[in-house]
């Protein structure tokens, strides 16, 4: 990715459990929040395809943890882009 992107490009990869997803999705008022409908978003082919760009990303985060997700993010890209 980074020949194409350059290598300023940094892929951050959040890997967030079903459950902390399906929480957050059904949180958004704007969607609508049911369990079909996230099981047809989920099943939609780039969000099965999104977990192959884990072994290219630069930094994977896995915390469900917002607070220590950004610091994670924010330390990583302060020391990457020195």
């Amino acid at each position: 990715m980074k020949s194409i992107l350059g290598t300023d490009f940094q892929l951050i990869y959040l890997d967030i459990p079903e459950p902390v997803r399906f929480s957050f999705f059904t949180s958004r008022p704007s969607r609508q929040a049911t369990a079909e409908a996230f099981v047809s978003r989920s099943s939609h082919r780039v969000e099965r395809e999104v977990v192959d760009l884990r072994t290219a990303a630069d930094l994977v985060v896995t915390s469900t943890d917002l607070p220590a997700n950004v610091e994670a993010i924010a330390s990583y890209l302060r020391h990457s882009w020195k």
